[in-house]
């Protein structure tokens, strides 16, 4: 039998790795603020900044996402799902980012990091859809109508 996610450890799941990322991310500022980055071009100090910016914005998302969950899930949770979407984004596009400004020893990793979280983005966006339409059908809400294809 196959295991399913239940909305508490998704919400455990939304808690720990957006507390962790915010906390990975106010760490790798305060590593960064002990090198002189002023001989870097610009476009490698970017790609300094940019995924830790990202990490601590999107952090943030995930532990707003753990707090409201439940009430996300009964209004299908599309906020949720977008923020999984630019998370799985930013990850190739951080890694693409490193990848051509330090080469691809450190991009190397960076872009098999970017495969692998996007395996786990996309089980996630799965489980809260999943989530997101049994808390709707306990919840008596019926199911939006199919969309129309324009031609």
């Amino acid at each position: 039998m196959a295991m399913k996610e239940s909305q508490g450890s998704l919400r455990a799941y939304f808690l720990l790795a957006g507390a962790f990322s915010v906390l990975m991310a106010f760490k790798d500022i305060s590593d960064i603020s002990k090198l002189d980055i002023s001989v870097l071009p610009g476009g490698q100090k970017a790609a300094l900044y940019i995924p830790i910016i990202t990490r601590l914005l999107l952090g943030c998302g995930f532990v707003f996402a753990g707090i409201k969950l439940e009430s996300a899930l009964l209004t299908g949770a599309t906020w949720i799902k977008k923020l999984l979407i630019i998370s799985g984004a930013m990850l190739f596009i951080n890694g693409a980012l490193i990848t051509a400004e330090f080469g691809t020893d450190l991009g190397q990793r960076g872009i098999i990091g970017a495969l692998i979280g996007l395996a786990i983005t996309v089980y996630l966006y799965r489980t809260v859809a999943r989530l997101a339409a049994e808390a709707a059908t306990k919840a008596g809400i019926a199911p939006p109508p199919p969309q129309a294809k324009v031609v």
